[in-house]
């Protein structure tokens, strides 16, 4: 298992599903969750994520979760 940020900036009506969403994805631990409003930004979250899995599944469950939010979101895998 390796550890991986994973970060979400999108409306914050969808934060908490996509947390849920992370956490139950297969092979993943959700282990810490920071949540913030960019300034100026209404509506709007950054949502740094950490889990543990391998590079495999963190990258294949922010793809799978990526491919169903709006335009307006986006969920990637932080590089060290």
């Amino acid at each position: 298992m390796t550890t991986h940020q994973v970060k979400y900036e999108g409306p914050s009506s969808l934060a908490v599903g996509v947390a849920t969403l992370l956490a139950d994805a297969e092979g993943i631990d959700l282990t810490s969750a920071k949540q913030e409003q960019p300034e100026g930004s209404l509506g709007t979250v950054l949502m740094a994520l950490i889990v543990e899995g391998t590079t495999e599944d963190v990258i294949a469950a922010v793809g799978q979760i990526g491919d169903g939010l709006p335009a307006e979101a986006s969920i990637t895998v932080q590089h060290p």
